[in-house]
């Protein structure tokens, strides 16, 4: 019998699955409560924190929101299905984020390319508020 339910579940671990932990699904969600909002040129490779953090350098382009320093440091989790982003150098980026334990934090649906459509959205949205 537990040959049988060793054999089963060896067979399905071969069966191809696509998921993923983290998604930030078909609208992009403003969060109008975030610390800063800038944009922002990647000027570094990653530089890995720990097991889990990896921190990247911008320089940044246009505060919109509660951000006065001509450098930024972000932290993201290393890994994309935890969350994570990953930042391509001299590409410049709409970053959304919030302050956690004096570090600034992002994830997947917090940044995006700036000429994606994405960025361009919440750029007419923050535009658009009040």
């Amino acid at each position: 019998m537990k040959l049988i339910i060793f054999l089963i579940l060896f067979v399905f671990s071969f069966i191809p699955v696509t998921a993923s932990a983290c998604s930030c699904g078909e609208h992009v969600e403003i969060n109008w409560d975030s610390d800063i909002i800038v944009t922002a040129i990647t000027t570094s490779e990653p530089w890995t924190f720990s097991f889990t953090e990896k921190e990247y350098v911008f320089d940044v382009t246009e505060s919109l929101l509660n951000y006065a320093q001509p450098t930024l440091h972000l932290m993201t989790r290393r890994d994309t299905a935890a969350c994570g982003y990953h930042y391509e150098k001299g590409v410049e980026y709409l970053i959304i984020t919030h302050k956690n334990n004096n570090e600034f934090i992002s994830g997947r649906c917090s940044s995006w390319p700036l000429e994606s459509e994405s960025a361009q959205y919440v750029l007419s949205k923050l535009n658009a508020k009040p």
